[in-house]
């Protein structure tokens, strides 16, 4: 599965802010230095989706604000992220 991302980085706090175009915009607080950010995005997503970090990986865009993420599930587990992901009150459709 493959996730298109927007990244805030140097944020106040980190969140998942919603979609913006066809993108999921993310805010993290790290700083946008040595892969910081980066790894910041793979945590959050890691912790909001249940998963390892190590199943997350950022495939382009490292030193990017527009990357997109590789993310290595189950289809069931696809379909259950992208089903919460169309009912969750924090990304529009």
């Amino acid at each position: 599965m493959k996730l298109k991302l927007k990244v805030i980085p140097g944020a106040a706090s980190s969140s998942i802010a919603g979609r913006l175009g066809d993108e999921l915009k993310v805010r993290v607080s790290a700083p946008p230095k040595k892969g910081k950010a980066n790894q910041a995005v793979i945590d959050l997503l890691a912790t909001a989706l249940r998963i390892s970090p190590s199943d997350i990986k950022v495939i382009t865009g490292e030193n990017s604000q527009h990357k997109i993420v590789e993310i290595n599930v189950t289809p069931e587990q696809s379909a259950s992220i992208q089903q919460a992901m169309k009912n969750s009150p924090f990304v529009s459709a």
